[in-house]
């Protein structure tokens, strides 16, 4: 994530994809496209969105188009106050299925902040995939 930030402010320029989700193509120009299961980035107070769910059974797309300083901090700030829902520099589409992701040329893809290969990417949604197991809730 932090390297991701810096890129951003190095004045990083929009790239091309071409997304296929839900049965439909839809090309933007972004500087980051994510495929998101949990809100957070990096650290509690910086989420996504607020509405993104870990246990809700979908995966989030977000594409962020900040190319400037100041866009950067917009978003940013945004963020920090759970107002992304806001800001047009981020957009969010819930995905129920799965999502490829093209990029016009060759990109590294990042799980977890480690590279993993590169685009394009197929990310598919494994309900019930994640056994958790948890302690059983003591009143006091």
């Amino acid at each position: 994530y932090l390297l991701t930030a810096v890129r951003q402010l190095s004045g990083v320029h929009l790239q091309r994809f071409t997304l296929f989700v839900h049965g439909r193509r839809l090309r933007v120009r972004a500087s980051e496209v994510a495929v998101v299961n949990a809100s957070t980035i990096g650290f509690q107070a910086l989420r996504w969105s607020p509405d993104i769910k870990v246990d809700d059974g979908q995966l989030e797309l977000c594409i962020l188009r900040a190319v400037t300083v100041v866009d950067l901090v917009r978003v940013f700030v945004h963020a920090l106050l759970g107002r992304q829902r806001f800001e047009p520099a981020l957009r969010i589409i819930p995905i129920t299925g799965g999502v490829t992701i093209v990029a016009r040329r060759d990109m590294p893809i990042q799980a977890d902040g480690d590279i993993i290969g590169c685009s394009p990417v197929h990310v598919v949604l494994v309900r019930q995939a994640l056994h958790v197991i948890v302690p059983p809730l003591t009143h006091s």
